[in-house]
């Protein structure tokens, strides 16, 4: 069974028409939606739509809230209210009004409840597989960053997998997004290591594992291309994707649209997220800049 595991959308729809066709010149049995359908982007109308009729209609097991999703359903309590900057309130705020009135605002009414944070697990040729937008090991699953250069986030997620594979006598592997930066980390001599990965390379995933196929929308590793992964099933092997597309056509709809003008930034420069206090940081920041001269 092939999958398309997608995440962080962010109501950019230009970037999904794209991963899209890419998935249709790779052909996937199902798409497995990670969380952050909307959010930064000018185009939750026709994101929503995607979501309701391409991963729910067909799987309603198949994808999980993100922060920015429950931020939309009002989901958020005072202290992540009060932890949130202006940029996403903002942006959040005009999501909402193009969606009033529409199809889709019913969608995530209806569908965008407090029991859509929580893991979904999917279990297919043997193995377990569990979404999650930010971790487990975090109650509210969607805050917790799990960045491949901080091991000790990894810890807490690799034994919540280690006793899940104890109890089921599966392999287990954990798909999750919120971080924007494609991610592998696997289990190797009884720890957690992460993998340097690159696209259109299988990467074996072994009995335990995290993956995290970057963003569709606002890539945060150098590179302005859209991210999503291929899970093989049968081969239990993950590739991920990148895909160029025109972000200029989503910078000038976010300009039309009123949008603060760092989102248009972000597209533009794709930013890592900074870790001056880990310091395995340089070496990963040396990776993506290394990776950034070989993208297209």
């Amino acid at each position: 069974m092939r999958i398309a595991l997608l995440s962080d959308v962010h109501a950019n729809f230009a970037a999904l028409t794209v991963v899209e066709a890419d998935i249709a010149a790779h052909p996937v049995d199902a798409r497995w939606y990670l969380g952050d359908i909307v959010g930064y982007g000018p185009e939750p109308v026709e994101c929503l739509r995607w979501l309701s009729e391409r991963v729910h209609a067909v799987a309603p097991e198949s994808w999980v809230l993100g922060n920015h999703d429950a931020m939309l359903a009002g989901l958020l309590n005072d202290y992540d209210l009060a932890e949130t900057n202006h940029t996403p309130l903002a942006a959040i705020e005009l999501n909402r009004a193009a969606l009033a009135g529409r199809p889709e605002e019913a969608f995530w009414r209806e569908q965008f409840g407090d029991d859509r944070p929580r893991p979904r697990r999917q279990t297919v040729h043997g193995a377990a597989y569990t979404l999650v937008h930010g971790a487990r090991a975090n109650d509210r699953y969607y805050h917790r960053y799990l960045f491949p250069w901080e091991a000790l986030y990894q810890v807490d997620e690799f034994a919540i997998l280690a006793a899940d594979a104890l109890a089921t006598g599966r392999p287990q592997v954990q798909l999750f997004g919120h971080t924007h930066v494609p991610t592998l980390v696997g289990y190797y001599d009884g720890q957690p290591r992460p993998v340097w990965v690159e696209p259109d390379v299988a990467y074996e995933l072994g009995d335990l594992a995290l993956v995290n196929p970057g963003s569709v929308g606002q890539p945060r590793d150098l590179d302005r291309r859209a991210a999503y992964a291929l899970l093989d099933t049968a081969a239990r092997t993950v590739t991920f994707r990148r895909v160029a597309y025109d972000w200029r056509q989503t910078a000038f709809r976010l300009a039309d649209g009123g949008y603060p003008d760092r989102l248009i930034e972000r597209l533009m420069a794709a930013p890592l997220p900074t870790d001056g206090a880990n310091l395995e940081w340089p070496i990963w920041r040396d990776h993506f800049l290394a990776l950034k001269g070989r993208a297209a």
